[in-house]
């Protein structure tokens, strides 16, 4: 916000400016952002937790697989084991990440 950075909401209308001087009004704006971005982050976390139930009964029925694998572990592991390399090349050979979440 210190850049000058306006922020608008489309939902609803609601607006907020970067270059606003007035200290009661950066402390407005400043909480109602805090607000919304914990809100968005309450949602986010209950929507998870409330599809967690549903995918295990899917999974349970045999509907659920998860998304197919887009890289094989077997061709992975041979290269890696022919040219000796490490986990960084072998990511950079297979255009994958090395991070885990």
């Amino acid at each position: 916000m210190e850049q000058g950075v306006r922020v608008e909401c489309t939902l609803n209308g609601m607006w907020f400016d970067g270059r606003e001087e007035d200290p009661i009004q950066k402390a407005m704006r400043d909480a109602v952002l805090a607000f919304m971005a914990a809100q968005g982050e309450v949602d986010y976390t209950n929507r998870a937790e409330m599809q967690r139930p549903g995918v295990a009964i899917a999974k349970a029925a045999g509907k659920y697989t998860g998304r197919a694998r887009s890289y094989d572990y077997a061709a992975i592991k041979a290269w890696r084991a022919e040219n000796g390399a490490s986990i960084r090349a072998t990511a950079g050979q297979f255009g994958i990440g090395t991070d885990v979440r």
